[in-house]
């Protein structure tokens, strides 16, 4: 059966131990976007007061997404137009 849904996202099934029940259910993963979430912050270059923009990266130590200075070219894929769009592609949160 294929799991891959239109949105590139996967559908695995999570297991948890809770009081001696094993809890399993449906979670929609984006682990093909995943990746980028781990590279380092880039503000990029070419920046200029015209294209300095406030963007977002996942802080993949404080597992949370923080608010930089992007210079409005170059950089890298951790880079996210709002909080929001950070932490659904970023953050996991299980259960």
């Amino acid at each position: 059966m294929d799991l891959r849904r239109r949105n590139n996202s996967h559908l695995v099934i999570a297991c948890t131990l809770a009081l001696g029940i094993l809890i399993c259910m449906p979670v929609t993963v984006r682990s093909f976007t995943r990746g980028r979430c781990f590279l380092p912050p880039d503000e990029g270059s070419c920046g200029n007061r015209l294209t300095l923009r406030v963007k977002y990266y996942f802080d993949s130590t404080n597992d949370d997404c923080s608010e930089f200075i992007y210079f409005g070219c170059g950089g890298n894929d951790n880079r996210f137009d709002t909080f929001e769009e950070c932490e659904n592609v970023c953050i996991f949160y299980g259960f």
